[in-house]
């Protein structure tokens, strides 16, 4: 299911650069327009542009007391996960 919301992200964001830029800049108010959802304050978002030498990782909250387990922070709304993607263009 988040690779569905990742790929109309990444769709969008590829095809119309107002978005793509609001998407930088005000990134709760493009996923509101494009997705219909709203993320609450205190939700951190953080959003990249990937490039041919970037390669971006989340790390998934920690599940042995020292914080949030996953299924947790899903629950709480504190974790928006819309998938990554990892890609290589010329020589690797």
């Amino acid at each position: 299911m988040a690779s569905y919301w990742k790929e109309r992200l990444d769709q969008r964001a590829a095809e119309d650069s107002a978005f793509r830029e609001q998407l930088k800049s005000d990134p709760r108010a493009a996923l509101q327009s494009a997705l219909g959802v709203t993320v609450p304050d205190h939700v951190r978002l953080n959003v990249v542009e990937d490039g041919p030498n970037q390669l971006t990782i989340a790390v998934p909250a920690r599940s042995d007391g020292g914080g949030a387990s996953a299924s947790a922070a899903a629950d709480s709304c504190d974790t928006v996960n819309i998938g990554w993607t990892v890609g290589c263009t010329g020589s690797c």
